[in-house]
């Protein structure tokens, strides 16, 4: 599933841009260095008919596709949906800083721009995948907005009470032994269903294929859970962000290493566990013991892992030799709604009927080769296009839509030298 955010990095006077010297890279380079990692998760997504695992099936089988989920398991599975979700929280307590210092009105152009954000995952959902969360976001937004007061004394209970819940639903499930939704042909035709028409359907059949998928995801596969997974993290990066130490990480780095050593530690056997009963699980809707297991691991092993990343990343950028390095992920992360849409597009054509029509062709183990690619034609695009703009593309309409006027879209450097 899907999962990536898109966090605005700052709230401005009117539609102006945020000046490079104002920029925290950090946070840029995490949104790029992520976006790899929602690819990764995504494409299966896109190219695998997922029907038939709960059917029983293996549309992918040998070892090699094993190893590969295996690793998809450990070191990606709900990692780096955390981290978006947890730079979103950060997003907002530097945007209400921001607003503050310029005396700038925050709540109303806030919930204009998470009503747009809203918009762009409704169309992402109708027109190109199912697996949106752009949604999500503007929804915990407005959720977030309405708490941004709050104390710690308050939050840390609601983020442990939301945690608990999905887990507490899956044991609960176990307990009363509850039936599977539908049978295991079910799902097998449904899976053969979804290999016709994503590789050989018209739009139109695509498009309601999808959309009856999203309904039922809602409906009757407990959606509402990964709402809950992403809510926690991104409570956990508005308190974070609210003390300033993304801000302000002179002189933090030994409490920074120190959290890097222990979630690692800790993120590494928790996710190799996850990975473990995932490849043990049953994958049909049936209630398990195994899955119930799996549940409670994904709930504890996202946020451990995606701050082991954090803080590891975090430290490199730290290093004028890596900061160096990192620098091009930078740009990536500078316009994430853009490269997040755009990986859509991409992988729509190249899976779907209307493209390629490689849909159910490619396995896990393709899976990190196609991404790579995709991720590296992102990277050189991200670059060149910062190179000579303020804002990726859809982030310039993103403020067009709320502002009601366009900002201006050229960078100073690119003016400067063009006179």
């Amino acid at each position: 599933m899907a999962f990536a955010s898109t966090p605005i990095d700052a709230l401005d006077a009117e539609t102006g841009p945020v000046q490079p010297t104002e920029r925290i890279a950090i946070l840029d380079i995490l949104r790029g260095f992520a976006l790899f990692g929602i690819l990764v998760m995504n494409l299966p997504g896109f190219n695998t008919p997922w029907a038939i695992y709960r059917g029983g099936g293996n549309p992918h089988p040998g070892w090699y596709n094993g190893v590969a989920e295996w690793v998809t398991a450990t070191f990606f599975e709900g990692k780096f949906n955390a981290i978006f979700s947890f730079l979103f929280g950060v997003g907002l307590t530097i945007q209400l800083e921001r607003a503050a210092a310029k005396k700038i009105p925050f709540v109303r152009v806030y919930l204009r721009r998470l009503f747009t954000l809203f918009l762009f995952g409704l169309a992402h959902v109708v027109f190109l995948w199912d697996g949106d969360v752009l949604h999500i976001y503007a929804v915990l937004g407005v959720g977030l907005v309405l708490i941004r007061r709050w104390p710690d004394k308050y939050l840390i209970p609601l983020v442990g009470l939301i945690f608990l819940l999905p887990v507490t639903k899956s044991a609960f499930d176990l307990y009363i032994d509850k039936p599977a939704t539908h049978s295991k042909q079910f799902w097998l035709d449904r899976g053969a269903e979804q290999v016709r028409v994503y590789s050989s359907g018209t739009y139109t059949e695509i498009m309601n294929l999808r959309l009856s998928e999203v309904k039922e995801d809602y409906l009757f596969n407990n959606w509402w859970t990964f709402w809950c997974a992403l809510a926690v993290t991104m409570l956990i990066g508005f308190m974070v962000g609210r003390r300033r130490i993304v801000q302000n990480l002179v002189g933090q780095e030994s409490p920074i290493r120190h959290l890097f050593n222990t979630s690692v530690i800790l993120g590494l056997i928790t996710g190799s566990m996850l990975a473990t009963s995932h490849s043990l699980e049953d994958l049909t809707d049936a209630t398990t013991l195994v899955g119930t297991f799996h549940s409670a691991l994904y709930q504890i092993n996202r946020p451990i892992l995606s701050m082991a990343y954090i803080t590891g990343i975090t430290l490199l950028s730290m290093q004028p030799r890596w900061s160096v390095r990192l620098a091009p992920l930078a740009s990536v992360g500078r316009m994430p709604l853009t490269n997040y849409l755009m990986q859509s597009v991409i992988c729509g054509f190249l899976f779907y009927s209307y493209g390629f029509a490689l849909y159910g062709k490619v396995g896990p183990a393709g899976n990190f080769l196609v991404a790579l690619a995709i991720y590296a034609v992102q990277v050189i695009y991200s670059n060149y296009w910062m190179a000579h703009f303020q804002y990726g593309p859809l982030e310039w309409l993103w403020r067009l839509l709320t502002y009601g006027k366009p900002p201006k879209m050229r960078s100073k450097k690119a003016t400067a030298e063009e006179g």
